[in-house]
């Protein structure tokens, strides 16, 4: 990222001197030169490694703050080059130097026009969160070293409560600290490149294309979802739970827990995620079933979905794309192809009503009370369906009955279950009602549990 700013700045000198160059003449650009001559450079010459690093860290964290990730590249060569003889300075920089390269590579991929992963595209988002996904998975208990763990950590706690005690407890055992620094480095390294072919195959691989684009997996998930990648785990079928994956259980975990439940149970998580890199398959997937079940067994699963408020659910695109899919293969049409999926996401997704949020006709003909019971059932999940971005502003408020029957509105939908609805809403009166709602609503929750099932 920060050759790329370089880069631009460069350009950006270069726009500049030709446009002076252009306006006022050569003898500005002379004295612009000049000028830039009259600036002193201070250089500080140290021999000691060590302390030259300390002096970067030093100076350096004066103006911009470091990154955590800066901090900890350095501070791992300061061990490395003042207790190991410099042996590991090399690998250091250069398992580092690949780390951040792969950070870059999966911020640009995340922000592509039909790849966009909203966790990874937001400005917050940096190496940091990396970093502190990997101290989720990490353990050092096979080097014989017992490190400290919080559930809570954030970038500035794992190297402050993590890295920097435990290097500075086993200084005086080269042995203990060189197995340390390497096994560390080598496996934070490894972890960034794998998150970066994750991210690549959503350019390949529809499932991941669903979960991390459409799906939006929480944040807590990563950490795991990138070890057991590293451990060649995440397509294994497990024959006891009905030939599902350990992929697939993530998304079940993550649709029912993190999307529909509204919680963020880390501590659960994150104990799994710190012992999953010497687990059984088995045990992975035990641990999955009894974190899902802990909080959405398949009763509330299925009533959360059919009775609830749905509308600004996270997790009501995936479910959609799931309908939507089913919908395909009733009429004999093909299932999604990643590029279909790929040109939805374009066009833009969005959650319609199917009787508007702002009704202006009589609601009573529709089978409610009163504006309360209106109110109450608009949101839940028999009452919306997918709409691309520009069909939906033309519904806006309209009826049910002209969204139906208007020949450039639902029916000119790309989603089948859009097109469906119109078909079969076209010739009733009302078009459709609260007790649509409430046996759509049923259908889709019976729907759900089947496609995401507790094994």
């Amino acid at each position: 990222e920060g050759q790329k700013r370089m880069k631009a700045a460069y350009d950006w000198i270069q726009q500049r001197v030709q446009e002076i160059k252009a306006q006022e003449g050569t003898a500005t650009i002379q004295d612009w030169l000049l000028n830039i001559g009259t600036l002193e450079a201070l250089e500080f010459i140290e021999s000691n490694e060590g302390k030259a690093i300390r002096m970067f860290q030093s100076v350096n964290d004066r103006g911009v703050p470091l990154s955590k990730m800066d901090i900890a590249k350095s501070l791992l060569i300061y061990y490395s080059n003042r207790f190991l003889n410099g042996e590991l300075d090399y690998f250091i920089s250069d398992r580092f130097g690949n780390a951040f390269r792969d950070y870059s590579v999966i911020k640009s991929l995340a922000a592509e026009d039909g790849y966009k992963i909203r966790l990874i595209v937001r400005d917050a988002f940096k190496e940091d969160d990396v970093f502190r996904y990997h101290y989720f998975a990490y353990n050092a208990d096979d080097l014989g070293i017992s490190t400290p763990f919080d559930y809570n950590a954030t970038s500035e706690t794992v190297l402050k409560d993590f890295l920097k005690p435990t290097l500075k407890e086993l200084r005086s055992d080269t042995e203990k600290l060189k197995a340390l620094i390497q096994g560390y480095v080598d496996d934070l390294a490894n972890f960034f490149q794998t998150f970066r072919s994750i991210i690549e195959a959503t350019r390949t691989d529809k499932l991941l294309y669903l979960l991390f684009v459409v799906g939006d997996l929480a944040a807590t998930l990563y950490p795991l979802t990138i070890r057991l990648a590293m451990r060649n785990l995440l397509r294994e079928k497990i024959t006891s739970a009905g030939n599902l994956t350990l992929l697939q259980m993530l998304e079940i975990a993550d649709l029912r827990v993190f999307k529909l439940r509204g919680t963020n149970p880390q501590a659960d998580i994150f104990s799994l995620t710190r012992q999953a890199a010497g687990m059984s398959l088995q045990g992975i997937a035990s641990h999955l079933l009894w974190f899902v079940k802990k909080f959405m067994d398949d009763g509330l699963f299925e009533s959360r979905i059919s009775q609830e408020n749905l509308y600004r659910n996270p997790g009501l695109l995936r479910i959609f794309c799931a309908v939507e899919e089913k919908q395909r293969l009733n009429l004999n049409k093909s299932e999604f192809s990643l590029t279909d999926l790929v040109a939805l996401v374009k066009a833009g997704q969005t959650v319609e009503h199917i009787l508007p949020q702002e009704p202006s006709f009589g609601i009573r003909a529709y089978g409610f009370r009163s504006v309360d019971e209106y109110e109450d059932n608009i949101h839940r999940i028999g009452n919306l369906t997918l709409l691309e971005s520009t069909l939906n502003s033309l519904c806006s408020n309209q009826s049910v009955e002209k969204k139906v029957s208007n020949e450039r509105l639902y029916r000119v939908s790309g989603y089948q279950m859009t097109q469906s609805l119109a078909a079969r809403s076209a010739a009733r009166t009302p078009a459709f009602s609260l007790d649509d709602i409430n046996n759509r609503g049923t259908d889709l929750a019976k729907f759900c549990v089947q496609q995401w099932p507790l094994w």
